[in-house]
């Protein structure tokens, strides 16, 4: 007995929004998921083709956009719905929290997932397979194009941003320390709708070889990249005997809610300790004269976070104390978090730097490392070391932490990291965490660092967030041009050398007007 359409439609939405939520959640606070992650673009488009095939009017769009608004909502509230949770477990900000995960999936729908698909439907009659790559680059470009102009221009930075989903896969997420986040977004959102295509176009045994071979040439490339930045020695394809440490070793201590007592307590019983830092807001005002008399006294650098009163103003500090007594520099926290924060004053959002006996140190404060701009703009190419002070609470402590780390892949900085509510530790820009421990209210947790750490060369510290700037100027006039002058675009290609066949794509105009039940999903 066959199935009634109405009920096959309904089955087959229910299925794909059942996905795209899965998807969404896969970015979320529980950990990431690289598989859903990839496929979330594949669903997307294939949401919108499955009704494609229905009749061509405007409530079925409106009812793609809903369904796809929807779908992508829930997964992404439902990942981080406790982002604004206490320390009891008490649901702090859900109202926020789903406000923007619905602004956040209608935004991505109506901005790259609508213009890219009706492109397709109007380009696909005519386009070549190196025509449709050209589309499916597009797609990519206008993806990491909206991802970044978002992490730019809100308060939230990059804290939801879908590379992160990666971060599991080292030899995807170290593809940052070429061309940052937007880099590994890109690679993977163009391999992810290679993937539709190739799914799209499985009757077609040619095209649909050649779609996957593209797509795993671009895997290849960026796990071949990615590989080159992990290595164990920057720079060398040979290896070392274990006892020979690139660099002398010491220790550093970090202090949870550290003050003058707790830094000459661990300093007098442990004489190996060259480094203190403090965690956020730690202290209020503390004496300066006695912490760079201790530092002066054990020849050890200081770093203390504390909160600041001055002139009508509230700042979140943290200073840097070599290990002579003197203060390098005072930073003021550029990046306050919105709400939690109110009442504090940002900094200028200028990252400074001294000179220690431990190497050349930077810092910036917890949620400063969202913002991926500040440190492309103004971070020293010479400093060796990035300190973070840090608080964070609930559940995103493991998250917070291991997507700021990212700062020191394409950076190529080794980062401290002193978070109380959190977790802390050291990070090495080959990308792995040599120590990564949680506040379990011990107080003070001691690390091995490294005197002098090689600054290892990446060509983000070069060219920072040109690639996605590039992404943001070029993707929407393609994606426009495509689609006003599908013809005229073909012509220039052709007389460029993009595209060498002229065989015509399976999906045609005729294929366009299958009934649902005959479609990809038939």
């Amino acid at each position: 007995m066959p199935v009634p359409a109405a009920l096959r439609t309904a089955g087959i939405v229910t299925i794909v929004s059942t996905f795209l939520f899965l998807t969404s959640f896969g970015y979320g606070l529980n950990g990431s998921f690289p598989a859903l992650a990839l496929l979330q673009v594949p669903v997307i488009l294939l949401l919108f083709h499955s009704f494609d095939s229905l009749a061509q009017k405007m409530y079925w769009t409106i009812l793609k956009v809903v369904i796809n608004t929807v779908a992508l909502s829930l997964g992404y509230f439902f990942g981080y719905a406790k982002a604004f949770a206490d320390d009891v477990q008490e649901p702090q900000g859900l109202p926020v929290v789903f406000g923007v995960s619905c602004v956040l999936a209608l935004v991505q729908t109506l901005v790259v997932f609508v213009p890219f698909f009706y492109t397709l439907r109007r380009y696909r009659s005519t386009a070549s397979l190196s025509g449709l790559t050209l589309l499916s680059l597009a797609l990519a470009g206008l993806y990491t194009a909206f991802w970044f102009v978002l992490m730019t221009a809100v308060p939230f930075g990059d804290f939801y941003h879908p590379a992160f989903a990666y971060l599991d896969l080292k030899q995807v997420i170290m593809f940052a320390s070429y061309f940052g986040i937007s880099g590994v977004t890109f690679v993977m959102t163009w391999v992810s709708t290679l993937l539709f295509l190739a799914l799209l176009y499985r009757n077609d045994l040619p095209k649909l070889q050649r779609l996957l071979l593209l797509g795993a040439l671009a895997l290849f490339t960026i796990t071949t990249l990615a590989s080159i930045s992990s290595l164990t020695y920057s720079g060398l394809f040979y290896q070392k005997f274990a006892g020979q440490p690139a660099s002398a070793q010491t220790l550093a201590a970090c202090l949870i809610n550290g003050n003058e007592v707790q830094t000459q307590e661990v300093l007098e019983t442990n004489p190996d300790v060259s480094l203190v830092i403090w965690s956020e807001l730690s202290d209020s005002s503390p004496n300066m004269t006695v912490l760079s008399a201790l530092a002066h006294e054990h020849s050890a650098v200081l770093a203390p976070a504390y909160s600041l009163s001055q002139d009508g103003h509230s700042y979140n500090m943290m200073s840097l104390i070599d290990e002579m007594g003197k203060i390098l520099f005072s930073y003021k926290k550029a990046h306050p978090v919105p709400g939690l924060e109110s009442g504090v004053t940002a900094g200028p959002g200028s990252l400074q730097s001294g000179r220690t006996s431990l190497g050349i140190v930077s810092a910036a404060i917890c949620f400063d490392l969202d913002f991926p701009s500040l440190f492309s703009s103004s971070l020293a190419k010479d400093v060796q070391f990035l300190l973070q002070p840090s608080y964070t609470w609930g559940p995103i402590g493991a998250y917070h932490a291991r997507i700021n780390a990212v700062r020191s892949i394409e950076q190529g900085v080794t980062l401290v990291r002193c978070s109380s509510h959190g977790y802390s530790g050291v990070f090495h820009p080959s990308g792995h965490w040599t120590s990564f421990v949680p506040d379990d209210a011990q107080g003070s947790y001691t690390f091995v660092i490294e005197k002098e750490p090689l600054r290892w060369g990446t060509l983000y510290t070069y060219i920072g967030d040109g690639f996605a700037w590039f992404c943001v100027v070029l993707s929407p006039i393609a994606v426009l041009a495509l689609w006003v002058m599908p013809e005229t675009w073909l012509r220039t290609a052709r007389l460029w050398g993009l595209i060498v066949e002229e065989t015509p794509l399976l999906l045609n105009t005729e294929y366009a007007k299958l009934s649902l039940s005959e479609s990809s999903f038939g």
